[in-house]
């Protein structure tokens, strides 16, 4: 988008500046011309290049943000009914986040270090006037280490193997398990669920790692 063009008329206005929600590495890697490029700092687009070739802990506070687990869940009732408020919902195990979050990137066995749960539909106004009274959703989120996914990256989507469903499978359950710990009336009201995994985020947010917050949130990016 570089403007907007007046349906009555067919003026342009053309804007002085261009704000990008791509993320960084997308912006100037994808997003430029070629013709733009070259006015870009050319030691900023090396260390934008480098989680490319592997390098995920750039220490110019480049490297990629988190990856995240995706949990989409329709229910046959509203929300609210089956004790789902509009707020959201951050469960964690304890509060010693680092320790918990070590524990797990060591063993992926050990328990969620947080679990991010939120309704849409308990949050909209508007939900059950456009789908109806006995529908509600609900949305589970939790960090995974993007390489317990790598080997699957060049496969195809929705074309990956039993072995990668199976994964899958793995991962929606302990998600299903926070959340039912969480709000036990959601269990045996579900009508939909899908997975999306750090794949997911590489194929439809056009990322390399499963990053979903564009450049990782450091102290290094402040010096």
């Amino acid at each position: 988008a570089v403007g907007v063009q007046m349906e009555k008329d067919g003026k342009v206005f053309r804007a002085k500046r261009i704000v990008s929600d791509v993320g960084a590495r997308n912006t100037f890697l994808r997003l430029l011309e070629p013709e733009d490029i070259v006015k870009v700092d050319k030691s900023f687009i090396s260390e934008l290049k480098q989680d490319e070739q592997g390098d995920l802990d750039n220490k110019a506070g480049m490297a990629p943000s988190c990856a995240l687990l995706n949990l989409f869940i329709g229910l046959d009732a509203p929300a609210e009914a089956l004790g789902v408020p509009a707020t959201n919902a951050w469960v964690v195990p304890g509060w010693d986040h680092e320790k918990n979050l070590e524990k797990f990137w060591a063993d992926d066995a050990a328990e969620l270090p947080v679990a991010f749960i939120g309704s849409n539909s308990a949050k909209d106004f508007s939900y059950e006037k456009r789908f109806g009274k006995n529908r509600g959703s609900i949305m589970v989120l939790a960090p995974v280490e993007y390489k317990w996914f790598k080997k699957w990256e060049a496969n195809r989507v929705h074309a990956r193997g039993d072995d990668y469903d199976t994964l899958k499978a793995h991962w929606e359950e302990k998600l299903l398990k926070k959340l039912f710990q969480v709000y036990p009336k959601v269990k045996g009201h579900i009508t939909y669920k899908d997975l999306g995994t750090p794949l997911s985020n590489n194929y439809y947010l056009g990322v390399n790692h499963g990053e979903v917050y564009g450049l990782t949130h450091s102290l290094d990016r402040c010096w």
